[in-house]
């Protein structure tokens, strides 16, 4: 019996030597194998070396076992794709963007303020031979190395190699792809960089090759991280068989058990090419409730918090953080969305009275009425009716506290002084902030108008609050009034 297998790679196909009959056949490999040896190896390694994989920030790859054949709902997804706009789009009307962070929920990989270059250099390409021994790596010569005795470098940049050559980027040679090489030159910036962007990419670029070459009659079997796209779309299928949880990363939940029940579940009757036949949840029953997938934080917030985070050694503690944030952003920004329908409310309510009045939208978005609106009794007496007749709602001083803490943070309010008595001048703030206003001040708590400006969401976002309150008899915006609580 044969201990070796001899190979030879013109495009696509591989002659080797089958071991058990001696016998030599041609084939083509899928890059579905190329994916499953790769996660083979790495079922088999010790714990230390898997904590260097998760110290790097891809621990959920290492819980992955699919080994299921995704190419036929795969092919059938991206015939509804729209690879510009990363959408999803049936034809029962269901649609759903792919963002970084949709990628992110699934995969669980860094998602870091860097984006990974594509960038071939001969520099780059003799730093990976003097580790891999070789110009043209194999994903079989890679995952050899891995049971080798690397140092923690040299495991890392094979594991990479392999992550990227087997799962994120696949291609039917089954070699790394030398324009990546940069990106694993500086091993402790790799967790810094965006593989979920980086992922995404690669996948849309292999739909578009794929049908590109499908219009010209060319049978290519398509690149790109298949499970990706084909997770996204199950996770917003009804069924009764399995309940996953909107626990995140979603990639080790996604066995090939799973899988293949989810593809037998949601396919046609009659049609081995065809699915759609499960019902679909709304987007708030699945994880990316929300729609946060469409809600990315904005480069200056990504670049503070490296700047900010950049001292923290371990990945894990950075990533935390960086959760923490990412967080406290979504939630800004979910609880954003009643405050942009009270902005909305007061347009409608404005432009409607008997004498259309003149609205300026500010920078800060916040409702400014012209001098002519502000001396229209008529505006005046239907917004103050409209404040004060409906039902009122009441809020606990624990909740008003909070509100006034988040004033604090927001620098709506000067924060108090080293010998500042947080209890003492709640109260007082408390009983200003119901004298100045409509509110009832009792036992159980504070009294506001059913509609009074959606209090709850100023929250998380007093400054960009749009509706304004009666103060004094008087109309005057939300951060006019804190400004009178601090001075007063």
């Amino acid at each position: 019996m044969e201990t070796t297998n001899h190979k030879k790679r013109d495009g696509r196909e591989i002659l080797c030597t089958d071991i058990s009959t001696s016998s030599k056949k041609k084939y083509k490999r899928q890059n579905s194998e190329y994916t499953r040896i790769f996660l083979e190896a790495l079922s088999t390694l010790p714990e230390q070396k898997k904590d260097i994989i998760r110290k790097l920030g891809f621990g959920s790859i290492l819980s992955f076992s699919c080994y299921s054949n995704l190419q036929v709902i795969f092919e059938w997804l991206i015939y509804q794709f729209d690879t510009n706009s990363g959408t999803l789009s049936l034809e029962d009307g269901f649609t759903f963007t792919l963002s970084c962070h949709s990628a992110q929920m699934i995969l669980g990989f860094p998602a870091g303020p860097k984006p990974v270059v594509r960038t071939k250099t001969m520099e780059c390409s003799d730093f990976i031979m003097n580790i891999v021994k070789t110009h043209s790596p194999t994903v079989e010569h890679l995952c050899s190395l891995l049971s080798t005795d690397l140092n923690e470098d040299s495991f890392t940049v094979v594991f990479m190699l392999l992550l990227i050559t087997a799962f994120i980027d696949p291609n039917a040679t089954g070699v790394p792809n030398p324009a990546y090489y940069p990106n694993l030159k500086e091993i402790g910036s790799i967790p810094n960089l965006d593989w979920c962007s980086f992922t995404l990419d690669c996948l849309l670029r292999s739909i578009k090759k794929f049908l590109f070459r499908k219009m010209q009659n060319i049978e290519l079997e398509s690149g790109g991280c298949k499970i990706l796209l084909v997770i996204s779309y199950f996770e917003f299928l009804i069924t009764s068989e399995f309940n996953l949880g909107n626990s995140v990363p979603r990639l080790p939940l996604w066995t090939t058990h799973v899988v293949n029940s989810y593809i037998a579940l949601d396919s046609q009757q009659g049609n081995s090419r065809g699915f759609g036949r499960l019902s679909k949840k709304h987007i708030t029953s699945t994880p990316f409730k929300g729609s946060k997938q469409q809600m990315e934080m904005p480069p200056e917030i990504k670049d503070y918090m490296e700047l900010k985070f950049q001292g923290i050694a371990s990945f894990q503690d950075k990533k935390r953080l960086q959760s923490l944030v990412s967080n406290f952003f979504h939630k800004m920004v979910q609880n954003s969305i009643p405050i942009v329908r009270g902005y909305v409310d007061d347009i409608q309510l404005v432009s409607s009275s008997s004498n259309k009045q003149e609205i300026d939208p500010t920078v800060g978005n916040e409702m400014q009425f012209s001098t002519q609106t502000k001396k229209n009794a008529t505006t005046e007496e239907i917004k103050s009716k409209w404040l004060y007749t409906n039902r009122r709602k009441k809020f606990r001083k624990n909740e008003m506290e909070q509100f006034f803490q988040n004033m604090f943070l927001f620098h709506q309010i000067e924060v108090p002084k080293d010998n500042y008595n947080t209890s003492m001048d709640f109260k007082q703030i408390l009983h200003k902030f119901s004298k100045g206003c409509s509110i009832g001040e009792n036992s159980d708590g504070f009294d506001l108008p059913n509609n009074y400006p959606d209090y709850e969401s100023s929250l998380l976002h007093p400054k960009d609050m749009a509706s304004t309150i009666i103060s004094n008899d008087s109309s005057v915006q939300f951060s006019e009034f804190l400004e009178q609580i601090k001075e007063g």
